[in-house]
């Protein structure tokens, strides 16, 4: 089993390696994630492919810190669905403790079509509601 998570090695790998590597990660009770990896996942996510990019956002919303949560809300107007949806529930299952003011107007200033306009804005709602229960 993976204790720590290998950036170098979950960037080199694709198809069913990558898969394969993530799930035996995301199954570890033990947080794999060190500060300096989490960093180097949120600075690196621009530019990684769907795959590597839903992966990073389960891993670091799973794991990570609320230095990740700056990046997140720019990951609901990403044109692949799967990152959409991972990112929608990054969200939704956030902690109350985890939600500022400033996260629900990132959350707000996203550029969104078509039915995700709908699906964001109830986001909001449950996310403002969680931020009311502090």
């Amino acid at each position: 089993m993976t204790s720590e998570f290998n950036i170098d090695a979950f960037e080199a790998m694709s198809d069913q390696a990558l898969v394969n590597y993530c799930e035996n990660v995301l199954s570890n009770r033990v947080r794999p994630l060190t500060s300096a990896t989490e960093l180097l996942l949120c600075k690196r996510m621009a530019d990684y492919d769907e795959y590597h990019l839903v992966y990073s956002i389960l891993l670091c919303s799973r794991w990570g810190s609320r230095q990740f949560l700056g990046t997140l809300p720019l990951f609901l107007a990403h044109t692949k669905s799967s990152v959409f949806c991972e990112t929608l529930n990054a969200l939704s299952e956030l902690e109350p403790s985890h939600i500022s003011d400033g996260l629900i107007q990132a959350i707000r200033r996203v550029k969104l079509a078509g039915n995700r306009v709908a699906l964001v804005r109830n986001l909001e709602s449950d996310v403002e509601g969680k931020k009311s229960i502090q």
